[in-house]
């Protein structure tokens, strides 16, 4: 499944969604404590459920008693250990 596209830059104010999908894209985990704070988003889990159901996915891990949550890096692990491709220089 395709995650479904996000807003063209510029069209007004990103969701917290959106966000959260940026925070997590840089490679940054986030917890509820850093979504409040850092994007008034009081409801981590029902963002990353949504997010989920739009087809990323999101590993949770625990962390002194709060979920931390961070993109699959599954592909970018692959891609990483798959080698060279037919064709590459």
């Amino acid at each position: 499944m395709i995650p479904s596209a996000r807003p063209p830059a510029g069209a007004g104010a990103q969701s917290q969604e959106d966000l959260i999908l940026d925070h997590l894209e840089s490679g940054r985990a986030l917890n509820a404590a850093q979504a409040w704070t850092l994007y008034d988003c009081q409801r981590l889990a029902a963002r990353i459920h949504t997010l989920r159901a739009r087809g990323y996915r999101i590993d949770t891990r625990r962390q002194g008693g709060s979920a931390l949550y961070q993109l699959d890096d599954y592909l970018a692990d692959a891609r990483a250990t798959a080698g060279p491709c037919l064709g590459d220089p």
